[in-house]
């Protein structure tokens, strides 16, 4: 009887997979948050459908604490400079989607617009693993990536089911970036093998472009503190995403560099008037600063790129460029986009399911050698979107991008929704951070090649719970300004 009202009421979905949100009946905002007595009204009604369950602190406190591990690279800093080889990543790889299993609701990512498109994209690598150029290898590869990284989402949408506890996970998600910004403070150097460029030795984000990654979008994530009401929070945030700022300019990323500007586009659009205004004398100010105190040879990187597509064109002006600094950025724009070149024959080459997670490199060394009898260049491709294609294949690319856009989508209509709606100011906050973090991946991972590493499955969690806590909230506002169900 009340899931019939429900339906009468517009209030449920047509099908699990839909995705637009439930329409809710045009009524002042006001009228949308929650009044504690229509909702004790409803929780009258038999249980089971219009309530959700609250997230089991133990099992949230595990995921976090999960997800913080990954942020933080913890297993790396104990590994590395604390000399403590303690797998307690591989431990929480095991407990956590166990623990999550039994307490039930893993499923609920099935119904998110990102589901589809997530679990091809994923079947699809375990496909490409099995039949691509080192199968043993790929495998081998593929199923630690499936099992640790890529069920993130499935985890963080049965754990967080209401905005306070998506809120919690991407907390701590940002508080994970803390200590990579303490080690970045403290043992971050120019490094002799990155052609004298700043990172953190002995370390994966010993490459500058994977730091600055790193640091914009965990600054993204740190935004949720600053926009709290708490002061320590505020205080943390205040300190941390300047000098986050700092570390990536001085990583000279050019890469991360363009994509900040893509961040506060995004930022400006969806930003409040005032905040608008602020951003617009805030930022040129801050920037100008910035730059102003970077060493010459940083700022002199950052600012070479050549605007051509010829590879060519690009190698001639780096060898007649007299500073070492900008002869250097020239000569690492050549060879990349050498690479990207590469990477799309290899696309081409095998396009449907591509050479294999991992094997990009072994497939076009050995297809070079066999063609022109030269040593390729053994490296990655540099670019997430080519890796895709080259290891996994067109369908691949194609869910990959799928389950980006759906993510970016329904992100920005939560954002939209919540605006300005009393009740759902947790709800908006959430929607701004991933909405960023998702930018930033999107538009960053153009230059780098971290598809295999966790941002994405984090990401993609958090869009996907975020969006199913808006939903049932927005469900339980409107059932309460229509009065209880059951008279």
């Amino acid at each position: 009887m009340q899931k019939d009202s429900l339906m009468q009421r517009d209030f449920v979905r047509a099908s699990p997979g839909a995705a637009k949100f439930p329409g809710s009946p045009a009524r002042p905002a006001a009228a949308l948050a929650f009044p504690a007595n229509r909702l004790n009204a409803i929780r009258t009604a038999a249980p089971g459908w219009q309530t959700m369950a609250a997230p089991a602190g133990t099992t949230l406190a595990l995921l976090a604490f999960y997800i913080f591990l990954h942020t933080s690279f913890a297993g790396e800093i104990l590994k590395v400079y604390l000399h403590l080889p303690f797998p307690v990543v591989g431990i929480f790889a095991v407990l956590v989607p166990l623990v999550v299993l039994f307490a039930g609701g893993a499923m609920r990512f099935l119904g998110t617009p990102m589901a589809i498109p997530w679990l091809l994209f994923n079947a699809w690598i375990a496909i490409s693993a099995v039949l691509g150029f080192y199968p043993k290898d790929s495998f081998s590869q593929m199923v630690p990536f499936e099992l640790r990284l890529q069920i993130l989402p499935l985890l963080i949408c049965a754990v967080a089911t209401t905005s306070k506890s998506v809120r919690t996970v991407l907390a701590v998600a940002a508080i994970g970036v803390i200590p990579v910004l303490i080690l970045t403070a403290t043992v971050g150097r120019l490094q002799a093998r990155e052609g004298g460029r700043f990172g953190i030795p002995e370390t994966s984000l010993s490459n500058p472009n994977d730091l600055a990654f790193h640091l914009l979008w965990g600054s993204m994530l740190l935004l949720t503190f600053l926009l709290r009401k708490g002061k320590l929070g505020r205080i943390l945030a205040a300190i941390a995403i300047p000098a986050s700022v700092w570390f990536i300019l001085k990583t000279a990323s050019r890469a991360n560099f363009l994509t900040l500007f893509a961040v506060v586009a995004i930022g400006f659009v969806i930003a409040a008037p005032s905040i608008r205004i602020l951003l617009l004398i805030t930022v040129p100010i801050g920037l100008g600063v910035t730059l102003l105190l970077l060493p010459k040879s940083t700022l002199d990187r950052i600012t070479a790129v050549e605007v051509s597509t010829s590879i060519d064109e690009v190698g001639q002006e780096g060898k007649q460029a007299t500073d070492a600094q900008e002869r250097g950025a020239l000569d690492s724009q050549a060879a990349r986009m050498n690479l990207a070149k590469l990477a799309f024959t290899a696309t081409l080459r095998n396009p449907v399911f591509g050479s294999g997670m991992g094997m990009f490199a072994d497939e076009t060394a050995d297809y070079i050698q066999r063609t022109t009898r030269t040593k390729a260049p053994w490296q990655t491709a540099h670019n997430s979107y080519l890796k895709v294609s080259s290891e996994n294949g067109i369908p691949a690319f194609l869910f990959y991008v799928w389950s980006i856009l759906a993510a970016i989508f329904v992100t920005w209509r939560s954002v939209k929704q919540t605006r300005k709606r009393p009740g759902f100011e947790d709800a908006n906050r959430n929607s701004i951070c991933i909405l960023l973090a998702l930018t930033v991946y999107a538009f960053g991972t153009f230059f780098c090649d971290i598809v295999y590493l966790p941002y994405l499955a984090i990401t993609i969690g958090l869009a996907a719970a975020n969006y199913l806590a808006f939903r049932n909230e927005d469900l339980l506002a409107g059932m309460a300004s229509q009065g209880p169900l059951v008279r």
